[in-house]
């Protein structure tokens, strides 16, 4: 969010944070991160005020998945990106020896 303006405060206030219904992690951005050039780093929403992580978004990040099924490891590396750690877990870790994490299974077909 590029502000945590009147408006979105409300937003939250009205759909997270009851019994019974989502979470909405808010995490304060700025301070010395700020004070990077957005084009100095991968990490281009440094001028934000806050990071907000709520239901209904696309797409998820790994660091933030509540648990590591199939389908949001899938939602976190799509397409290209999961067939690419896919062929690399094939020819580093073929036997999946390292599964206890946001589990990538090797490639079935992939060449070592």
């Amino acid at each position: 969010m590029q502000t945590l303006s009147a408006e979105v405060l409300g937003a939250l206030a009205a759909h997270f944070g009851q019994a019974g219904a989502p979470i909405a992690q808010i995490r304060r951005l700025g301070g010395a991160m700020a004070r990077i050039s957005p084009e100095a780093t991968a990490f281009a929403h440094r001028g934000n005020e806050a990071l907000v992580v709520v239901p209904w978004s696309s797409g998820a990040y790994g660091n933030f998945l509540s648990e590591a099924s199939v389908a949001s490891v899938a939602a976190a590396y799509r397409g290209a990106t999961y067939a690419r750690l896919a062929q690399i877990e094939a020819i580093y870790d073929r036997e999946n020896v390292f599964n206890q994490n946001l589990n990538i299974k090797p490639a079935p077909d992939a060449q070592a």
